[in-house]
């Protein structure tokens, strides 16, 4: 019986509307199908037209549907929306490079209302806990677009090496040495905030960890977000995740 449930979700925010940055919906909806072959427990948050797609690859004993609308997600990030929002349109936070007016995170009112409460949505699974599983593990929705096939990686030997480094929170790095900003976050209050020059971000595709660490790092997060997004410093999770 496997000690590992998986977490994911997705939603249409119109990204295959983008230049240069875009990406059809149909491209993620087969991303999409790919991650629900993964033989593993599933809660999955989606809205209610998805709910049908979502039922044509998993079976009900090893899956969980919470249905979420944009407008749901909008109305729990109440606290921190109007910041997202009038920081991705301001001038200062695009003008740091120009990648930055028109990226995901500049153009599209939901891209980091979403990203930013991963970190809560894999939370909440921990409290729902439907299948009595030690660790959780959120997966992108789209994370075929970077590793192919997810069940190729998904599988009990992944699950015996990964529980290994699931003893706190398990995140995934790579090199970055950007001088001026992290995903549109202002490098030198990076580095203010977390205490050091970060010579790594950590990647938002792939979390997770134990219950109760999950629990805890999630009062640390909203921290976080908390003396960031006020201050007009926004990057994506990924920023925060390598602040944590």
């Amino acid at each position: 019986m496997s000690n590992l449930t998986i977490v994911t979700g997705l939603w249409d925010i119109k990204r295959g509307d983008l230049v240069g940055f875009g990406r059809s919906f149909q491209h993620y909806l087969d991303c999409f199908a790919r991650l629900l072959t993964v033989d593993y427990p599933m809660v999955i948050y989606v809205p209610n037209d998805l709910v049908e797609f979502v039922w044509k690859h998993r079976k009900p004993d090893n899956t969980r549907i919470i249905t979420k609308e944009l407008s749901d997600l909008k109305a729990n990030f109440v606290d921190f929306d109007p910041h997202v929002q009038r920081i991705r349109q301001s001038e200062a936070w695009r003008g740091q490079a120009g990648w930055i007016p028109d990226s995901p995170q500049s153009q599209l009112e939901y891209y980091n209302l979403i990203t930013m409460q991963k970190q809560f949505l894999l939370n909440d699974a921990t409290h729902f806990n439907f299948f009595d599983t030690k660790n959780f593990l959120w997966v992108d929705a789209g994370i075929s677009n970077t590793i192919n096939d997810p069940a190729y990686w998904f599988n009990k030997e992944f699950e015996s090496k990964a529980a290994q480094d699931m003893t706190k929170m398990l995140y995934l790095g790579f090199p970055y040495d950007g001088t001026v900003e992290v995903h549109g976050f202002e490098k030198n209050a990076m580095n203010r905030l977390a205490g050091k020059t970060t010579e790594y971000v950590c990647r938002g595709g792939i979390f997770g960890g134990p219950k109760h660490i999950i629990n805890e790092i999630n009062d640390k997060y909203y921290g976080l977000l908390n003396e960031t997004l006020p201050n007009g410093l926004m990057g994506t999770e990924e920023s925060l995740f390598t602040i944590l």
